[in-house]
Order: C-alpha cells, then sequence, then structure tokens
C-alpha cells in the first residue's frame, strides 16, 4: 500500500469515526474509500465492517457519560443486533459476489436518502409528547425493528446508524445524546459480529484494515465530545479563562410533554406580572417584589442582559399561555458548570407537572446539551419545602452559606446549596420522568 493510499484510508477513517459516532453515516467515507484503493466491491466490504471494530470502541470510550445506567438495556439491544448481524454477514457470503455488486448502488442509494431525511425525523421525533421512559425489555416491534436493522448493518450498514437512531427515538423520551450513544453500541454489535464471521472466512485485507480502522479509532472517540446536532450553544468550550462567560444568546427552545421553554423577552412582561406580583409566589425570592409591569419589564431586561445567564420563559403547552419562568445563570463552560435558579410558577400551576419537567428540560440542556459538570441550586435556609424537593430529586446538600444575602424585607439570609453532577443525573432523569408522569395523572 502506498502512502498516498494510507493516508486517504485514515482521512476517510477519521471521517467515518466522526460522522459514525453522531450521525451514523461511517460507511458511506469509508466504503468509497476501499474502492478507491482497489479493492473489489465483497472485498472492500469486508474489510470494512472489520476496521469499523474500532469505531464501536471509540464511541463506547467517547460516551461514558450517556451510557451510564443504560446496562440492562445495552445487554438486550446489543444481543438483538447482534442476532440481525450475524444474519446479514450469512447472506453477504452465502450469496453470489455478483449479487452484492448489483444490490450495493441501492443501499447507497438508501443511504443517501436517509442523509435527505434525517433532519426532519428528527424534528418529527422532537415534536413527540408522548411521556415515556425507556425500558431495559425491548418490546416485540423495537426488538424486530433492531433486528432488521442489524441485518442490514451486517449485510452492508451504510447509514444504519440513521435507522437505529430513528427506531430508538421513537420507542423513548431522553436526551438525544443519550439515544445516540445507545445506537453506536447497538450498531456496534451488528458490527462486530459480522467482522468475528468475515475474519474467519472472508477475503480481508489486513493492511487496509488496519489504517482505516486507526483514523475510525480517533474520529470515533471525538465525535461523541463534540455537541451533535445540538443547539448553536452548544459550542466547543473556550480555550482562554478571558472568555469564560462568553455564553452565545440562547435563540432555541427546550420541548417537554406538558411545557416548552422558551427564551425569555421583556414582551413576556405581562402575561407574567400576575405570578411575579404574587406574594406567596414571590416569598422566597431574592430580590423585591415587582408592583407593575413595567418594573417586570426592567426586571426581564436585566436578567437577559447578563452574559452569564440563559433565560427561558415556561410556556404550558395544552393552551400556549406563559406560566412561569426559571434560568441557568453563572453559567461557565471553562470550569463545565452552571446553576439554577429565578424559577417561578402561577400559583395555580402549584402542585401540578410543570416545574418538575421544567427542571428535567434545564437540566438535560446543562448535561445532555452542553456537557457540563455540575449544576448547583441554592435555596433560603427558611424555605423547607424546597429543600424537601431538591433532596427528593437526589440533588446533595452541599452545605450553608451563613448570611448569604439579604431579603427584600432587609433581614439577612442563609443560602443552602445543593449540587448534582454528570454521573448522578441518569438517576436524578428517571426520577423526574417519574414525578412528571405521577403528577399528570394526579
Amino acid at each position: 500500500m502506498g502512502i498516498g493510499s494510507a493516508a486517504l484510508l485514515v482521512s476517510a477513517g477519521v471521517a467515518s469515526g466522526l460522522a459514525g459516532s453522531i450521525a451514523g453515516l461511517a460507511s458511506l467515507f469509508s466504503y468509497p474509500a476501499l474502492l478507491a484503493v482497489g479493492l473489489p466491491p465483497v472485498a472492500a466490504n469486508v474489510t470494512n465492517t472489520v476496521a469499523l471494530f474500532s469505531n464501536t470502541v471509540g464511541t463506547a470510550a467517547g460516551s461514558r457519560t450517556e451510557l451510564r445506567g443504560q446496562r440492562d438495556r445495552l445487554l438486550r439491544l446489543a444481543a438483538i443486533a447482534a442476532l440481525g448481524g450475524a444474519v446479514g454477514a450469512a447472506l453477504l457470503l452465502g450469496t453470489p459476489s455478483s449479487a452484492f455488486e448489483a444490490v450495493v448502488p441501492w443501499l447507497i442509494a438508501l443511504g443517501s436518502v436517509l442523509i435527505l431525511v434525517r433532519d426532519p425525523l428528527r424534528r418529527l421525533i422532537a415534536s413527540r409528547s408522548r411521556p415515556l421512559a425507556h425500558t431495559a425489555r425491548p418490546t416485540l416491534p423495537l426488538a424486530c425493528a433492531v433486528l432488521l436493522v442489524g441485518l442490514y448493518g451486517g449485510y452492508f450498514g451504510a447509514a444504519s446508524g440513521v435507522l437505529m437512531l430513528a427506531v430508538l427515538s421513537l420507542t423513548a423520551t431522553e436526551p438525544l445524546p443519550v439515544t445516540n450513544a445507545v445506537k453506536n453500541i447497538a450498531t456496534g454489535a451488528a458490527n462486530v459480529t459480522a467482522a468475528v464471521a468475515y475474519v474467519a472466512i472472508a477475503p480481508v485485507n489486513w493492511p487496509a484494515a488496519a489504517t482505516l480502522g486507526l483514523g475510525a479509532l480517533l474520529g470515533s472517540w471525538l465525535g461523541p465530545l463534540t455537541p451533535a446536532d445540538g443547539p448553536p450553544a452548544a459550542v466547543p468550550l473556550p480555550a482562554r479563562r478571558a472568555r469564560a462567560y462568553s455564553v452565545p444568546v440562547n435563540k432555541w427552545s427546550l420541548e417537554g410533554t406538558v411545557v416548552r421553554l422558551i427564551p425569555l423577552s421583556v414582551d413576556h412582561a405581562e402575561a407574567l406580572f400576575p405570578s411575579a406580583s404574587d406574594p406567596e409566589v414571590w416569598r422566597w425570592m431574592p430580590r423585591p417584589r415587582p408592583e407593575s409591569v413595567g418594573q417586570v419589564r426592567d426586571m426581564l431586561s436585566e436578567m437577559i442582559a447578563d452574559p452569564t445567564r440563559r433565560c427561558f420563559a415556561v410556556k404550558r403547552r395544552a393552551d400556549g399561555t406563559v406560566i412561569g419562568s426559571t434560568s441557568m445563570y453563572d453559567l461557565d463552560l471553562v470550569e463545565s458548570r452552571t446553576e439554577i435558579g429565578a424559577t417561578w410558577f402561577d400559583r395555580s400551576c402549584w402542585g401540578g407537572p410543570y416545574n418538575a419537567e421544567s427542571k428535567l428540560l434545564l437540566f438535560g440542556h446543562a448535561f445532555d446539551d452542553l456537557r457540563l459538570a455540575r449544576l448547583a441550586l441554592r435555596t433560603d435556609n427558611l424555605n423547607v419545602r424546597s429543600q424537601r424537593a431538591l433532596a427528593r430529586l437526589g440533588l446533595v446538600h452541599e452545605g450553608t452559606l451563613r448570611s448569604h444575602m439579604r431579603r427584600p424585607d432587609g433581614s439577612r439570609r442563609d443560602s443552602l446549596y445543593y449540587s448534582l453532577l454528570a454521573d448522578e443525573w441518569p438517576a436524578a432523569r428517571d426520577a423526574l420522568l417519574a414525578r412528571v408522569a405521577a403528577r399528570r395523572v394526579a
């Protein structure tokens, strides 16, 4: 193999690793590269499958945070996908090479179509309102779909990740990075099973497989560290401390089953005034209670102007009414942390699922989109109700800042600090999902 061919395969491997871990399109980069260096179609296909084993290794290493708490689910899905991959490998090895050469153009066309429909499909998935959480045991339709995608992956596999991501996304409501990480393991199981068969009895070109695999390992490890399909705000961490608070303006929404968190605007002042001016709602807020729409507008303007904040209005999906507000503040992308606060809801919404789902969306934004290491919340030492709620969600009481802030009445308050870390998020997410479901029923 010449230097030019090796360079081409390494570059194609990196592209395959990145595309496979983020979008499920690895083979659309790696397979043509193998053809370009002179491998016949069947040899290129089996060599590609063996080389992309490193893709599974790299994505698993880069997605450890997203895969926490997913063990039982991964084992079941991987077993089903592996069975499909074995069937796909058997089909490839048991049919004439002319049959594969005839069908490959159609499979590449299918992959191209999936690229075109991928974003509309994800928008459709994101708009669903079914309050489902994942379960460890796949349903029969899910198992059949995973089996078929695994079969396709074992036979050829171009854009099989797009198919697997669609299947998994349609059966559970969870942050996209979690579904994407699970997808990578499931499709990897199908590829690994097929690769074992190919190593034993197929014409694998080992120099090409090793060269391509090296690039794929690097690309697949980097892929999960790159926010996939995330919002514009999910940008790489600034390199210098001076830019620690250079947070892009929030221009997108967080979609839930009962609420939408939309970018806060001064135009929301009139809708928020009834709740913000309610003495009971504002009882534990550290700033003075607004007494007019104009004062609410000034308060919102001040909040939005703070570059360390990401502010949301909470809109009820059922009727489009703005029922409250919540924010991230002291957002530091270099230190990978934020605080959650400035949260209030109209009193008529107390006891419902609205606050719980707002927390679910905001926590998911922090950990899954921005990849933060920690978030914190603080509350007044006299606000026992808030303290109990935070403890029920799994947040850890870190300590008390004595005489930390002045209350609107002039008295001094202690602030109790609670925090949640990235590796604690899966358990907290499950608790919030259960809380939302229970309060919807109630």
